[in-house]
């Protein structure tokens, strides 16, 4: 038997020392959240408020693998865009791990969305929306500098404090690219070399080359937050109703005018226009997570971002056979080193294509404020 199957007490002194809570100082309070394979309570520690996540143990009475390796690899990230993590308890008389994250004011963003178009929070206007992407992008990019892949992007995995700042959390998928070329550098694109074949995620924001079992890198993430700008876009539940459905007739793809129907005729045409090209199909075709932050913050430097007045939601008809929301799946890492090998599928024109950074900038400065809704 492992030490992971054994538990914390067998594990070696670096992952012990993870889970040195006390389970006896944490105050568990109500539910606020539940997860495929947890559940999250507000709580409290040291007299501070906490978010309090309660994972079931194995069989054994042991730590599941994936979450010693979530606990690991949150210790080890610092942003003011990421969780900010506590610490971890092993509750031997429930048998669960506790991981303390800090508590978020206002929830997570799916919910806020899901609020806005029920008409039960106010929209929060572009320039605030745009602020909430450049925070998830930071966060991303932070991510990806530190060599991280966090393969779960997804509006419920967005959390946002007192005052709106959105932090990325849920590192449960999460995976360490190490490899790099030989001289030790990113290649032209920013991205690395190493490649891996694991399927896991949500399928409404899951990249078309996870979806069709190909080598993928940190670009998934960016495809994943481009569905999430199209959610923050459109107050819209991706993968239902008739939005951004991901069809395997359409090799997974997303159909930019299921978007574009639904965009409100209000919205900044720079920040749908990120929104596009987060999800290319080609991964080499889409920004890296630097190039989105650049991006965004020369939207944000536009002003006038809400001079329209009041966003006006477009409407729509559920089905009533909507798609449900698959839960998060993961398969093992393939950590062969297997060649790239070329996509020779042609190009149905749904791309959103590339040309970011100085020139994008220098183009969405040129664009009219705003526009919006159905584009040819």
């Amino acid at each position: 038997m492992s030490a992971n199957q054994r538990g914390p007490e067998n594990a070696d002194a670096a992952a012990l020392c993870l889970f040195a809570i006390d389970p006896s100082a944490i105050k568990i309070g109500k539910e606020i959240g539940k997860g495929a394979f947890s559940v999250v309570y507000s709580g409290e520690f040291n007299k501070k408020r906490v978010a309090v996540k309660c994972q079931p143990k194995d069989e054994h009475g042991g730590i599941p693998p994936f979450v010693l390796k979530e606990v690991q690899i949150l210790q080890r990230l610092h942003h003011p865009n990421v969780l900010e993590f506590i610490g971890a308890a092993d509750n031997r008389k429930t048998r669960q791990i506790l991981i303390l994250s800090e508590h978020s004011h206002h929830g997570d963003l799916d919910q806020l969305l899901r609020n806005i178009r029920k008409g039960a929070t106010p929209h929060l206007g572009w320039t605030k929306l745009v602020q909430v992407a450049l925070d998830v992008a930071r966060g991303i990019a932070f991510l990806h500098e530190q060599r991280f892949i966090h393969r779960d992007i997804k509006s419920s995995n967005i959390l946002l404090d007192e005052q709106f700042c959105a932090k990325l959390c849920d590192f449960g998928f999460a995976t360490e690219t190490t490899a790099w070329d030989e001289t030790g550098d990113a290649n032209e694109l920013g991205i690395t070399s190493k490649r891996r074949k694991s399927y896991c995620g949500t399928d409404a924001f899951m990249a078309p080359e996870m979806f069709l079992d190909e080598d993928y890198n940190e670009n998934v993430d960016v495809f994943s937050f481009g569905v999430v700008l199209m959610e923050m876009i459109c107050c819209r539940v991706a993968n239902k109703d008739g939005f951004v459905m991901r069809l395997p007739q359409h090799k997974f793809r997303v159909v930019l005018s299921e978007f574009q129907d639904a965009m409100p005729a209000s919205c900044p045409a720079a920040f749908a226009r990120i929104a596009e090209q987060c999800v290319a199909f080609e991964p080499t075709e889409r920004p890296t997570s630097a190039d989105i932050v650049r991006n965004l913050e020369g939207v944000l430097a536009l002003g006038d971002l809400d001079s329209a007045g009041p966003v006006v939601l477009r409407s729509f008809t559920p089905t009533v056979e909507s798609c449900v929301d698959n839960e998060p799946q993961i398969d093992e890492d393939d950590d062969d080193d297997d060649e790239e090998e070329d996509d020779d599928d042609e190009d149905d024109g749904s791309d959103a294509g590339a040309g970011l950074d100085e020139d994008f900038i220098r183009e969405v400065r040129t664009m009219g404020y705003p526009t919006g809704g159905t584009r040819s």
